[in-house]
């Protein structure tokens, strides 16, 4: 869905969900443990936002994301077989900077050890909304979650970027996970990472060679 402007709540009240966490509490622990074990690591259980509605006013092009907390540990029993409805709200960010008349985006390849996607190439940066930025009966401020994500993958301080855009709401139909993609440019191409814990490889790529790319797999 394309909109430039995406409002999400975050306090819907959603008792199917609660129904079925309740109904497969024990599934659910079972599933944790394992998972924890399997790993040899103690996973964190932090809470994360689920999209439960989406209403879009016709008028104004305006999406509002009807949004509740949700455990971690619930989205991961759902991947893992355990169906409990949820459909996580995350952000996706595309990083750019001006270079003679071109955009110079930013690239990485995920680690293989991540949960999600595990060596493919995506845009950088991308998150889950957590329940840090909720605010009862006030919209979230998810932006605020692209720009840390920015600084924890990329280094790029708050103070590098120029300008950010919302343009999209998109759906990932094999992990079912709802993205706001967000344009953001930036001004400062100094002293970005060229890996961190997530990605093992970070690259530019200008939007010619992009299009090229592109082109070429769709061929």
């Amino acid at each position: 869905l394309l909109s430039s402007e995406i409002v999400v709540m975050g306090d819907y009240k959603n008792e199917d969900y609660y129904d079925r966490v309740n109904n497969k509490k024990d599934e659910i622990e079972l599933a944790w443990e394992n998972e924890n074990e399997r790993r040899k690591e103690n996973l964190f259980n932090g809470n994360i936002l689920n999209l439960a509605k989406i209403e879009q006013q016709t008028t104004d092009n305006r999406l509002i994301l009807q949004c509740h907390s949700v455990e971690y540990k619930h989205y991961l029993a759902q991947r893992l077989g355990i169906d409990l409805g949820i459909t996580p709200l995350a952000v996706s960010g595309i990083v750019f900077y001006q270079e003679n008349n071109s955009k110079i985006f930013y690239v990485g390849k995920r680690s293989e050890t991540v949960t999600q996607y595990p060596g493919y190439y995506e845009f950088i940066p991308s998150g889950s909304i957590d329940d840090k930025n909720l605010v009862p009966n006030q919209p979230v401020d998810y932006s605020n979650q692209l720009v840390i994500e920015l600084k924890e993958e990329l280094g790029v301080p708050v103070e590098d970027i120029k300008s950010h855009s919302t343009f999209c709401l998109i759906f990932d139909e094999i992990d079912r996970v709802y993205d706001i993609g967000i344009e953001i440019e930036v001004s400062n191409v100094d002293n970005v990472c060229k890996s961190n814990e997530e990605y093992i490889n970070i690259q530019r790529i200008s939007d010619v060679q992009l299009d090229r790319k592109l082109k070429k797999e769709n061929a």
